[in-house]
């Protein structure tokens, strides 16, 4: 992937949404530890998981695709979200903390809007050639 600054804004602000998202999770659940660390390993890991994940919408083929694709990159994000999440808490598991962080991203998502969300993910795979920009 090249190094496009203004290519990668979308997922930036994609990943900065998403990790709003999941502090009010993290509070709730009593992860109090300096919310900047915690808030920069969840930017860091969910916009690779967006990133990892956007790769495979340029296979969708039908508009089903798309609601597969997206509970892929639900399931993703709160993957990667409670995994960063359990590094700054002394619990082993906690199925509430994934559920809620689930729900948090479907919400954010859904207040995304599916069209704006696919225009973050194709314009940064467009910019980078993976993917035929539109003319």
């Amino acid at each position: 992937m090249k190094n496009n600054a203004s290519g990668d804004e979308p997922l930036k602000a994609l990943a900065t949404k998403l990790t709003t998202a999941a502090r009010p999770v993290a509070l709730r659940h009593g992860i109090r530890t300096f919310w900047a660390d915690l808030a920069i390993d969840l930017w860091t890991v969910l916009q690779q998981r967006v990133a990892y994940v956007g790769r495979r919408i340029v296979f969708a083929q039908r508009p089903s695709d798309y609601d597969l694709w997206e509970q892929f990159l639900l399931a993703e994000l709160t993957e990667a979200a409670y995994s960063a999440a359990l590094r700054y808490t002394k619990r082993r598991s906690s199925l509430e903390l994934q559920k809620d962080l689930y729900h948090a991203f479907g919400r954010a998502l859904d207040d995304i809007g599916r069209q704006a969300l696919l225009c973050h993910v194709l314009t940064v795979f467009a910019e980078d050639g993976i993917i035929p920009a539109p003319s």
